[in-house]
């Protein structure tokens, strides 16, 4: 067995065990979270995607040109200074090293409650597969009225 990271990693706090509604205020999501659950790893993980996202936008400044086409120039040769930001913002190491303490955590607690390598997958692959299910579902059906609606 793997040496765990968490000291107790299924014991829900007071609130959460309690059976209590889902939380409704930041104070009681606080409160129904796990004493054991590490913080500064949600941070990272917070902090991590909001970088990734504001870096995606800002690199993805679409326009019209003057003959009618859309471009998307790159800004970094344009806007001074910016290629420092892009050395000092390097995130990714970071999103893919807490996503990795995220599955450990997971797996070890499918392991404390005494569930093996197979009950972790099938949490995983439901966890994945419902919102791309419903994400193609939606992409099918925006597609078939696209192509029935629309002209070629």
């Amino acid at each position: 067995m793997a040496p765990s990271l968490l000291r107790d990693p299924v014991a829900p706090s007071a609130a959460a065990s309690a059976g209590d509604p889902a939380p409704t205020g930041i104070a009681s999501l606080v409160d129904a979270t796990p004493t054991t659950r590490d913080r500064y790893v949600d941070f990272l993980r917070a902090l991590s995607i909001l970088v990734v996202v504001l870096w995606h936008w800002v690199f993805s400044i679409t326009q019209w040109t003057d003959d009618g086409s859309l471009a998307m120039p790159n800004p970094i040769n344009t806007i001074p200074g910016l290629w420092a930001a892009t050395w000092v913002l390097q995130i990714m190491p970071v999103f893919f090293f807490v996503g990795g303490y995220a599955n450990l955590a997971a797996y070890d607690a499918t392991e404390a409650r005494g569930q093996g390598d197979r009950a972790f997958l099938v949490s995983r692959l439901r966890r994945l597969l419902k919102p791309v299910g419903v994400f193609v579902a939606l992409w099918a059906i925006g597609d078939t009225v696209a192509r029935l609606v629309l002209p070629d």
